[in-house]
């Protein structure tokens, strides 16, 4: 009866590891997954963050900066230009037709250099910014993943108090099937008698039959 029990408790108790192995098992997938959603979350943000800022770095984009620069640069130049800096001059000695035809050329010019020294100033800001919202995501990707490994350990080891429970288990049904066999009777024991009881059965047969003779 002991070592039926102890068969039992053992069979039961493999049951039992194997059903723990099988639920840390699908923790360990559900973790995996549950990062790989993570990450993906990550790498579209960012993907989206690029293609976002991407037509700001296109032909068009700088065209329109460029000529808002040259606006702006003719609209100070102008401003500056009204400023009376000097008393007012008798008619016939202020700076001619050709002089502010060349003023207008070379604020132009000026203005036009201007608008392309802007615009590079715009690339450079906005390249800042892009690259912060960049490292913004990958820091929190980074951290995510540095997680990742004690997530997959708690996965790893969420079923031990089942596997503990299975263990037990084999260890009494172990325990049971070693009182059984200690309990047991010896085997061969009414056979051994029996066989020198024959055997003095016939000695004693053959005392008889020398003393008939």
């Amino acid at each position: 009866m002991w070592q039926l029990a102890g068969a039992a408790a053992n069979v039961l108790g493999g049951i039992i590891n194997s059903i723990a192995a099988n639920q840390a098992k699908h923790a360990m997938q559900k973790a995996y997954k549950n990062e790989t959603i993570l990450q993906r979350g990550h790498r579209n943000e960012a993907f989206g963050t690029l293609m976002g800022a991407l037509p700001s770095y296109g032909v068009e984009t700088a065209r329109e900066q460029m000529a808002s620069g040259r606006e702006h640069r003719l609209g100070d130049y102008a401003e500056v230009g009204a400023l009376p800096f000097a008393p007012s001059q008798p008619r016939g000695f202020g700076p001619s037709g050709t002089d502010k035809a060349n003023v207008a050329f070379a604020g132009d010019a000026r203005a036009n250099l201007g608008s392309y020294s802007d615009w590079q100033l715009d690339q450079m800001i906005g390249q800042i910014r892009l690259q912060d919202e960049l490292n913004k995501i990958n820091n929190f990707a980074a951290g995510d993943a540095s997680v990742f490994p004690y997530k997959m350990y708690d996965a790893q080891h969420s079923a031990d108090w089942l596997k503990f429970i299975g263990d037990l288990t084999s260890s009494i049904g172990g325990g049971a099937a070693a009182i059984g066999s200690a309990s047991a009777p010896p085997m061969g024991g009414m056979g051994g008698g029996g066989a020198s009881g024959m055997f003095d059965a016939q000695s004693g047969m053959g005392d008889l039959f020398a003393n008939i003779a």
